[in-house]
């Protein structure tokens, strides 16, 4: 059932002809999913330099919740992020688990 709820949200997510507010709202719901679909359609999302600031901020949120609850950051796909995206995890990130934070600044991670 979960992963019928993550296909959903994913299939929103990934419709550039979907209205703004229900991919936002997608991205804001698959930050409470631990399926590996989840992160991967956030991440798509939110590398994609043509995707709205607004969605990137929200995937970049969402993809650093479910890293924070992880206890590990994917640093290829922090790297591939677009600024916005990028910037709002790393903020994400060093609010909700400062030791990942600061392991990334440890290794060269400049977090704003």
């Amino acid at each position: 059932m979960n992963t019928e709820r993550v296909d959903y949200l994913t299939d929103i997510l990934r419709n550039p002809e979907a209205e703004f507010g229900d991919r936002d709202d997608a991205a804001i719901a698959l930050a409470s999913h631990d399926e590996q679909e989840a992160l991967a359609a956030l991440s798509i999302i939110g590398s994609d330099s043509s995707t709205d600031p607004e969605l990137a901020d929200t995937c970049g949120e969402s993809i650093a919740e479910i890293w924070s609850r992880h206890g590990v950051v994917d640093q290829s796909t922090l790297q591939r992020l677009t600024g916005v995206a990028r910037t709002v995890a790393l903020r994400t990130l060093k609010a909700l688990s400062p030791d990942l934070a600061e392991d990334l600044s440890r290794r060269g991670v400049e977090i704003p």
